[in-house]
């Protein structure tokens, strides 16, 4: 906990360093990256927030990241938005919007073919069909997810292989 705790202040710091930014110096910035980079460190702040049993205060500042988030804010920050805030909406009991938070991440990462991203969309998608007690629905919706993190396990491991060649031809 005190970890989390440790975190939730560092990420705060950034907040209000982001926050204390003048004009002129975000002139150095596209308005969408300064914005893209705000609305990130602002949801890593309530995810923490969230874990250290802040879960209000982590829904609004999850609130407040997923609407600053440009429209072309790269896809994977803003499913991961979109993933963590469910979650937060999940353990606060507001099943139906942690269930469209779910579905949107879902619509991101099919979009753009993001396995890692189809892999916890799903998984959290059946977790939730299992705890409302759909356990065909959540066999079916895991079952995929699985499908997903073998996909993704079978990248690493052509990555790696790769990468051993290239050390090996270093050698």
């Amino acid at each position: 906990q005190a970890w989390f705790k440790e975190a939730e202040a560092a990420f705060g710091r950034a907040v209000q360093a982001l926050e204390r930014i003048s004009p002129g110096e975000k002139e150095a910035f596209s308005a969408d990256e300064y914005t893209t980079a705000y609305a990130l460190v602002l949801g890593r702040q309530a995810w923490f927030k969230v874990r250290i049993g802040q879960i209000e205060q982590g829904q609004t500042s999850f609130r407040k990241a997923i609407a600053l988030l440009p429209a072309d804010a790269p896809p994977f920050l803003v499913l991961w938005q979109h993933l963590m805030f469910g979650y937060t909406q999940f353990i606060a009991g507001n099943v139906q919007e942690a269930e469209q938070h779910w579905q949107q991440s879902l619509r991101l990462a099919r979009a753009h073919d993001d396995q890692w991203g189809m892999t916890y969309s799903l998984s959290m998608l059946g977790q939730l069909a299992c705890a409302q007690g759909d356990l065909h629905k959540a066999q079916q919706v895991l079952h995929e997810a699985l499908a997903h993190g073998v996909e993704v396990v079978d990248q690493i491991i052509q990555f790696e292989k790769v990468d051993d060649r290239v050390h090996c031809n270093e050698c």
